[in-house]
């Protein structure tokens, strides 16, 4: 159990993985819900987080994403660049660069991450000394509210021992195969939303996304928890329901 002192001394990190050359929607970090890209749409929220000390953008050194550093840096935004297809390196390289104790892993493509569950898989970390936090070891939660936290041991761990494309690209999937030798926290909702998709692949789902935050007359600040009442009408339930992909921390989505 750690003490409350060494509780204040955790520097708890989130680190957004983002890049311009997505191959299903190039450039979708920087599309536009509402007024705001999504890139900014996700700081803005996840930054609220009370157990987050910063927000950090792990991209690439590739030239298509020059222009989004710049826009990062226009908006005193922190951030670090790293290799294209070792994403886990990325996470290392901003990790260390940021001193990170604890890192929550945020991909670029979940306009509705919510602060507070972010603080409910982050809390177990700094009070009970876990390893690994999830809210999808046990499946509840709507694709796109998935948060993963994980000491900086266990990332430079991952980092010495991973080898496979798969463990690089996603970053997290060591953890799951590994759940059996990781002291860790599982965070389960009392609602089973689990079939539902809130995640930008593609410009459908950038209008579905854009309509949704319509509802709420573009309050950047909806709750997870306001979102359920919205996705179960009629309006929404069939087209956010039905596209979920098979997600155990080796989603074949791109998460950038």
């Amino acid at each position: 159990m750690y003490s409350d002192e060494l509780e204040i001394k955790m520097n708890t990190v989130a680190i957004v993985q983002a890049r311009m050359g997505s191959t299903r929607l190039p450039g979708k970090i920087m599309r536009k819900i509402g007024v705001k890209p999504l890139f900014k749409v996700i700081y803005d929220r996840i930054k609220k987080a009370n157990t987050l000390n910063g927000v950090v953008f792990a991209t690439t050194n590739s030239p298509l994403d020059d222009h989004f550093c710049s826009q990062l840096e226009n908006l005193q935004i922190q951030y670090t660049r790293g290799s294209e297809e070792n994403v886990l390196s990325r996470y290392f390289q901003a990790a260390c660069e940021f001193d990170a104790d604890i890192i929550v892993r945020v991909t670029c493509d979940d306009p509705f991450k919510d602060p507070g569950i972010i603080d409910r898989c982050v809390q177990p970390l700094l009070s009970n000394g876990y390893d690994f936090s999830s809210n999808i070891i046990s499946k509840s939660f709507a694709e796109g509210i998935d948060v993963e936290c994980f000491t900086y041991e266990l990332l430079e761990k991952m980092h010495l021992h991973c080898t496979e494309p798969k463990q690089l690209e996603h970053v997290t999937p060591y953890c799951y195969e590994n759940l059996d030798t990781l002291s860790y926290f599982s965070l389960k909702d009392i609602d089973d939303f689990s079939e539902y998709r809130l995640t930008l692949d593609n410009h459908v789902d950038l209008q579905i996304l854009t309509e949704l935050y319509e509802e709420f007359d573009f309050d950047y600040d909806v709750t997870y928890d306001q979102l359920k009442d919205a996705m179960k009408t009629k309006k929404y339930s069939s087209k956010l329901v039905g596209k979920v992909s098979p997600y155990a921390g080796l989603n074949s989505r791109e998460g950038e």
